[in-house]
């Protein structure tokens, strides 16, 4: 299939085949106990509710990808290690990729919080796997950013993972500073410090100064608004202090209303 006004193509580089098999596998084991819970439990459980996203999305984009997983599979069966694969996906799997990689989050919470689980939370390794598949698909769609290749995303990771506590976040008694990219690579390291910053302090204001980053992501901004809907849910507040630079993409978002950012110019401190 072509790409079309309707229908965009995504790469996938240097997917590594063995860990695709093992998340694979790890993904269907849960998604079988999810069935099994499902029948017991209710409309808003979590395994209710993968269940039920699975299976809209398989009927919504029955079909769509599986050219690409014959190649996976041929791939597995030759003993290769690594595969690019093409997809043409309609520009809706950028806004689904999204909404099942929450899913499946929120499956690792519940499995790691489920006494009778017979299924494992996923492996590290895997989660990372998991939220590079989906991610680039939003990436690409939405943001119209080139292909991320696996190795690349791997180092990535460990660069944010050694970096951070000098270069990205500095947590302050009601207030978290990051700076750089904020975008699939180092959203992870942003929310991890946005819920200790809560654990520890519990605040009514939380106060995120974002104004030394210079790019916001589709996956940026939606952790930033789960941030503010986690404020609001607990009866709290969320100000954002935003360089200049980046009025066009929060107003065009819509989220210049919602959150009220304080913007600052590049040259103004944050002690100013």
């Amino acid at each position: 299939m072509k790409e079309t006004a309707e229908h965009v193509r995504v790469t996938l580089l240097q997917l590594p085949v063995e860990v695709w098999q093992r998340a694979s596998a790890h993904q269907e084991a849960i998604q079988r106990e999810f069935a099994i819970l499902s029948a017991n439990l209710g409309q808003d459980s979590v395994p209710h509710q993968l269940v039920d996203l699975v299976t809209s999305l398989s009927a919504s984009f029955a079909g769509v990808g599986d050219e690409a997983r014959a190649q996976l599979y041929r791939a597995a069966e030759e003993g290769r290690q690594e595969i690019d694969l093409l997809y043409t996906v309609p520009r809706s799997a950028a806004a689904a990729s999204k909404e099942l990689a929450s899913m499946l989050d929120r499956a690792d919470r519940f499995c790691r919080e489920g006494e009778e689980m017979l299924t494992l939370v996923t492996p590290p390794e895997l989660v990372a796997f998991r939220r590079w598949f989906l991610s680039e698909f939003s990436r690409q769609i939405d943001d119209g950013r080139d292909p991320l290749s696996w190795p690349e995303y791997e180092r990535a990771q460990v660069e944010v993972d050694q970096d951070v506590s000098d270069r990205s976040v500095v947590s302050g008694t009601d207030s978290v500073v990051f700076e750089g990219e904020l975008d699939l690579m180092t959203a992870g390291v942003l929310r991890d410090r946005i819920l200790q910053s809560r654990s520890e302090e519990g605040s009514a204001v939380l106060e995120l100064d974002l104004s030394g980053v210079t790019f916001v992501d589709s996956v940026g901004i939606s952790l930033l608004v789960t941030a503010y809907k986690r404020m609001q849910d607990d009866g709290g507040d969320i100000r954002i202090i935003l360089p200049e630079r980046l009025r066009p993409l929060f107003e065009i978002s819509g989220l210049v209303d919602l959150f009220a950012p304080r913007f600052v110019a590049a040259e103004e401190t944050r002690n100013s």
